[in-house]
């Protein structure tokens, strides 16, 4: 019996730090209703990229959380009219889901690797059916490299010169200026993990390099990214940190001091 396809997400990346959207939901519909807005888009992320909303769904979600099916009526009003879930979504097929939420629930199953069921496409926001499709192309090709035959022989797959030996000599370097007794790792298989971050990944030979100078400069994230397949899974983050960290040496700024505005301008 083959395994049931996971949908559902187990965690979203959440700010620190509050946005003028949410202060404005929490001025509008105060802290309750915040709170609500919450456990809500934590309901519909545990679902997938959206959540079915029909009468008896608004029934039994404020039933459970004992407030008056109006009240919950009055905050999901407010909560369309910000944005946060599209309202035409919700007239046209009853569920609730926005393109900020799709674009993060893709984005996260895509970097996992996750493997995608049938799509209704009528749910999708317009431009993610395209985020959709290349997380297709790209399983596809990675599949067929899997499929590849390996040489019978010793001959390695990567030069010394290629530009994803390069890349793990670097991550190799700068893992044995810390730690000149570790053991040392099949270079072939993470020169093969370099290659899938250049071509399938679309990664920059050079960003990844300056990726890798500031990796073991943070007292983080050196001892976290330890080989070639944690560099790549964690990759969109440390390339976001390192950007703000330039930003901000640049600046002269503390980390605390850096703005959501900011973030976005990267």
């Amino acid at each position: 019996m083959a395994r049931p396809i996971k949908t559902g997400l187990d965690y979203i990346p959440t700010n620190t730090s509050m946005d003028d959207q949410e202060e404005l939901i929490i001025a509008e519909i105060g802290l309750e209703g915040y709170a609500i807005h919450t456990l809500l888009e934590r309901k519909v992320y545990g679902n997938g990229f959206y959540l079915e909303w029909t009468e008896d769904h608004r029934l039994l979600f404020s039933r459970r959380l004992g407030i008056t099916k109006q009240r919950l009526d009055e905050i999901l009003e407010t909560l369309f009219r910000r944005e946060i879930y599209d309202s035409k979504k919700y007239i046209d097929y009853e569920i609730l889901t926005s393109k900020r939420i799709q674009e993060t629930y893709f984005l996260i199953t895509t970097s996992a690797r996750r493997k995608q069921g049938d799509i209704n496409k009528d749910y999708l926001m317009e431009g993610i059916d395209e985020i959709v499709e290349k997380e297709k192309s790209t399983s596809k090709k990675e599949k067929e490299l899997e499929k590849i035959e390996k040489p019978k022989t010793k001959v390695p797959l990567y030069g010394e010169t290629s530009l994803p030996m390069k890349i793990v000599k670097k991550l190799h370097a700068n893992l044995l200026a810390a730690n000149p007794k570790m053991l040392k790792p099949d270079l072939q298989k993470w020169a093969l993990c370099a290659d899938h971050m250049l071509r399938l990944d679309g990664r920059e030979y050079d960003e990844i390099l300056a990726v890798l100078d500031w990796v073991s400069q943070d007292d983080f994230w050196s001892t976290n990214i330890l080989s070639m397949k944690k560099l790549r899974a964690q990759y969109d983050q440390l390339a976001i940190k390192m950007k703000i960290a330039k930003k901000q040496e640049m600046r002269g700024m503390r980390p605390s001091k850096f703005t959501n505005k900011e973030v976005e301008e990267l």
